[in-house]
């Protein structure tokens, strides 16, 4: 089935899509992005426990050069551990300077070597002896300097302390804004997300309504590729055609177009590929078991999301029923505006002939009369009752030819004309019987349905020249009401009698003509139109219906439904056939 969203909704979807991936990207940038800054965090939170620890070191070595200076002390001692410290240049190594530092920047290294040089002379010796002023001295002032160059130094290490200090902070400031930032962004994406599930449960249910929808229309939806070959078709096809949807897919249209419809469907359909916005016609497609259906088509391109002609849809409605409705009503139109012109034109003329049949029986009557004038007078008489039948049959066209209804039973009458229609037909045709062994009760006129009977029984004789089957067979149906709208009854109980035979049969432009008044197909002189026309008043003067049925070259099947006379007994028989809901 064709998309319910179409172009929008597809553009839509690709901005929704592209906005979750340029989220995701954003999303996984910022998070490389943190981490980068939280690893260069650890650096330098690294780097500043170093300064911090180097500068507590410095401080303490500081101090106790310092107290080398106590001349107080006798002997004077020279702590190891301090020597070799200061001899190593701990202070140098340890620094957390870049390490192409110049060498002539550690001036502390060379107070430090002459505080060892001072220190090494007063070691085990009284720093109170006046000899020992000197070293003493020069002791003071190595230490000084080592004093003032570790300050100068720790006040370097202090002030890249700070720096690192500084970016560390911006570091988290940045961290923090970017954390922010994805949070915002988390819960915009995760709005969003709601969003789309929103919109995306609306499409769903929109699209569920819409199929809904189309499954369940009466009329059949349906779409068919650039090929002319079946893509969708809802539910309705089933009723329509008698094929499940399934069984359609794929087939082409053409398999379903009546013949004389072919070419026409085949415009229409290249028009719709050429843009043209919609189209409506009517057409005839046939159903599984090749009954005709009648359908009003829309039709209009189908396209894909950049608007490229791949196809038509539409949708079709069945008319078939309106159809054969309005062709009874023209019809009945027909056979009333020609029956009131006939009807009063044979009235006056059966006058007349009465007159002329009474003068030609008194001609008669009267005795010395020559053979030459005798055989005039019975051919006078002889086309007078012709006449007088013609007349009959115009009256009874016109229903003005009183009728005798009774309850008559139509199998007996099909029994008791059945030596006569041999008869009629001649030895090259058979006539077939097939009736039930029970009565199939009607209310109608005798003579009248034997008129039915015969007219269609010499109409077949005639449709076989060369010989055939006539088949007459009766049965009782119940009619549903839908079968009633198609039929043009109301839905009950009728006895159906069919006349079927082996003929050339009757062609599809010709068939819904042959119940008009004064049509006929046969030479002239050999048909007067009147035959079918007058079964057709009799059998709707008897509240029925004649139904025609026929394939040139396969014969023709004549079926009149009349109002069955339901008795107790038959009642209960033909009631299963009709549902509680078709009552």
């Amino acid at each position: 089935m064709p998309s319910a969203g179409g172009p929008a909704s597809a553009r839509r979807e690709r901005i929704q899509a592209i906005a979750v991936w340029g989220v995701a990207v954003l999303w996984l940038v910022l998070t490389g992005w943190c981490g980068l800054i939280l690893w260069k965090n650890r650096s330098l939170r690294d780097e500043i426990e170093t300064r911090t620890a180097w500068m507590e070191m410095a401080e303490d070595l500081r101090r106790r050069v310092s107290e080398l200076t106590a001349a107080e002390r006798t002997p004077y001692r020279f702590p190891e551990p301090l020597r070799e410290e200061l001899v190593a240049g701990r202070i140098r190594h340890a620094v957390p300077l870049p390490p192409d530092y110049p060498d002539s920047r550690w001036p502390w290294q060379i107070a430090a070597d002459r505080v060892v040089a001072a220190a090494d002379n007063l070691a085990g010796k009284d720093a109170r002896d006046p000899a020992l002023e000197g070293d003493l001295e020069s002791l003071r002032n190595g230490a000084r300097s080592f004093d003032q160059s570790v300050s100068w130094l720790t006040a370097e290490v202090r002030a890249d302390l700070a720096a690192r200090s500084e970016a560390l902070q911006r570091n988290w400031d940045t961290l923090y804004i970017l954390a922010a930032f994805f949070l915002s962004a988390l819960g915009a994406l995760g709005i969003g997300l709601r969003r789309w599930r929103a919109q995306a449960d609306q499409v769903r249910m929109r699209e569920h309504h819409f199929r809904t929808l189309v499954q369940t229309a009466q009329d059949l939806i349906w779409s068919v590729d650039e090929q002319g070959r079946w893509s969708f078709v809802n539910d309705a096809a089933l009723r329509i055609y008698g094929y499940a949807p399934s069984e359609m897919i794929g087939r082409h249209v053409d398999e379903f177009v009546e013949e004389s419809y072919l070419e026409q469907e085949q415009e229409h359909f290249e028009k719709v590929l050429e843009g043209d916005t919609r189209l409506h016609y009517e057409t005839v497609h046939l159903r599984r078991d090749g009954e005709r259906v009648v359908l009003l088509c829309n039709a209009t391109p189908m396209r894909d999301a950049r608007g490229r002609v791949r196809g038509a849809m539409g949708s079709a409605t069945d008319v078939t029923e309106l159809r054969t409705m309005q062709e009874g009503l023209l019809m009945n139109e027909r056979l009333q505006a020609v029956a009131t012109l006939g009807g009063g034109v044979a009235h006056d003329f059966n006058n007349l002939l009465t007159v002329i049949i009474g003068q030609a029986q008194v001609a008669m009557a009267k005795e010395q009369l020559s053979s030459q004038l005798s055989r005039r007078l019975a051919s006078i008489l002889e086309t007078a009752e012709r006449a007088r039948k013609l007349t009959q049959q115009l009256l009874a066209f016109a229903r003005r030819q009183p009728a005798r209804p009774e309850a008559i039973d139509l199998v007996a009458v099909i029994r008791q004309m059945g030596d006569l229609l041999r008869n009629l037909v001649g030895s090259a045709i058979r006539v077939q019987e097939i009736l039930p062994n029970e009565p199939v009760r009607i209310r109608g006129d005798w003579g009248q349905i034997d008129q039915v009977i015969m007219n269609f029984v010499l109409n077949a004789r005639d449709a076989m020249p060369k010989g055939g089957t006539v088949t007459i067979g009766v049965q009782k149906r119940a009619v549903t009401p839908a079968e009633g709208r198609m039929l043009g009854i109301p839905a009950g109980h009728y006895a159906t009698l069919e006349v079927a035979d082996t003929g050339v049969g009757i062609s599809a432009d010709v068939l819904p003509r042959i119940f008009e008044p004064f049509f006929t197909t046969k030479e002239p002189g050999k048909g007067t139109g009147l035959g079918l026309a007058s079964v057709y008043a009799i059998v709707h003067q008897h509240g029925g219906t004649v139904i025609a049925r026929s394939t040139l070259g396969s014969g023709t099947c004549m079926q009149v439904y009349l109002p069955l006379v339901v008795d107790a007994k038959d009642k209960d028989r033909a009631e299963p056939a009709l549902t509680a809901s078709q009552r």
